[in-house]
């Protein structure tokens, strides 16, 4: 489908997830942030398809390996998103996970401001950093489906916040 494109991630090698990136008319939104060095290899693949800027990241879950790299794409001016839900799952479960994967992830570990925040167990400013904006309930578009800029509709019961 034209302005959607699936990106295959390294899960084996890199520990990388998948993306999709989804051109609208004048900017391009990716699903997923991935860990930082997946958002790099991401930020170049797209630099290739689009010369659009990325104003949006959307984050489906809160595993590492989909949202660690937000922070990349907040310095490239992106605004990072996720369900309510997602930053749930991050106050229950962070600031240890992020611990942990800078203990074993040399690109986790290399995001010395967000480290810092969870060596020190501050759990509000890592959520800070990795969200820049999380919608709240009213701010989520309540309808059956979002088209993109060229009409092509999403399956239908899809809801985003954008």
């Amino acid at each position: 489908m034209p302005g959607i494109w699936f990106r295959e991630g390294d899960l084996k090698n890199l520990g990388h997830c998948n993306n999709i990136i989804i051109e609208m008319k004048d900017y391009l939104i990716v699903v997923d942030a991935n860990f930082p060095s997946g958002a790099r290899a991401t930020l170049a693949d797209i630099k290739v398809l689009s010369s659009k800027p990325v104003k949006y990241v959307f984050d489906t879950h809160h595993h590492g390996d989909h949202l660690y790299g937000n922070m990349v794409w907040t310095q490239q001016g992106a605004v990072t998103m996720a369900f309510v839900g997602v930053a749930e799952e991050l106050k229950r479960y962070e600031p240890k996970r992020w611990q942990d994967t800078a203990k074993e992830r040399k690109d986790v570990a290399d995001m010395k401001v967000a480290y810092e925040a969870a060596r020190m167990g501050d759990r509000q400013q890592l959520h800070d950093l990795l969200f820049r904006h999380v919608p709240r309930p009213d701010e989520v578009d309540q309808r059956p489906t979002i088209g993109c800029h060229d009409q092509h509709e999403m399956p239908s019961g899809t809801r985003a916040a954008l």
